[in-house]
C-alpha cells in the first residue's frame, strides 16, 4: 500500500504545471508578508508552511489558528467571513494571501479570495473549479483524493521554502 500511495503521489506531482508553480514562487518571493490559510489538514500544512517561511525564507508569515477569534468571527459575521475578516484587520498593502483547499469550494477560503484586495494564490485539487480565476495565481493539484492533494500541497510548500533558502529563482 505504501508503494502504491507513493507512486500515486509521484504521478500527481509530475503533472503539476511548472510554469504556474514558478508564478506562485515569484509571488511568495516578492511578498513582504504572507497570510496562509486552509481548513482541516490544509490548515496543518498552512501552519507548517508559515514556520518554514519564517525560518528558511526570512518572511513575515501568518497562519490564522486562534480558535477564540475564528469562532467569534464565525458567530458574529458568518463562517464564510472567518478568514477574510481577520486578514483584512491585519494585512498590509503588500501582503499576499496563500489559500489552500483540497475541494477548492470551501466557503471561508473562497470568500477570503473574493474579499482579497491585494494578491492571492489559490492551491486546489481537481474538484475546485468555481473560483480559480478569482485568485491572481491558481495552482491545481491534479487529484480528487484529499490525502494526495494535501501531501502535494506540502511538497509544493517545502519546495518554495527550499528555493527561498537557496536563492533559486526557478525550478
Amino acid at each position: 500500500m505504501l508503494t502504491e500511495y507513493s507512486n500515486k503521489l509521484y504521478d500527481v506531482l509530475k503533472h503539476i504545471n511548472i510554469e504556474k508553480f514558478n508564478s506562485v514562487f515569484d509571488l511568495v518571493k516578492q511578498a513582504d508578508s504572507v497570510f496562509v490559510i486552509g481548513n482541516g489538514g490544509s490548515q496543518s500544512v498552512a501552519e507548517h508552511f508559515c514556520v518554514d517561511l519564517i525560518k528558511f525564507g526570512n518572511k513575515k508569515a501568518y497562519s490564522i489558528s486562534n480558535t477564540a477569534l475564528l469562532t467569534m468571527v464565525a458567530n458574529d459575521y458568518g463562517y464564510d467571513k472567518s478568514f477574510s475578516w481577520i486578514i483584512n484587520k491585519y494585512r498590509q498593502k503588500d501582503s499576499l494571501l496563500f489559500a489552500m483547499s483540497t475541494s477548492g469550494n470551501s466557503n471561508n477560503i473562497v470568500q477570503a479570495i473574493l474579499d482579497d484586495t491585494n494578491k492571492s494564490i489559490f492551491l486546489t485539487g481537481l474538484g475546485g473549479t468555481a473560483f480559480r480565476e478569482e485568485a491572481v495565481c491558481n495552482l491545481m493539484v491534479p487529484s480528487i483524493l484529499p490525502q494526495i492533494i494535501e501531501d502535494a500541497f506540502s511538497v509544493i510548500c517545502h519546495t518554495i521554502t527550499i528555493m527561498l533558502k537557496n536563492g533559486r529563482a526557478k525550478i
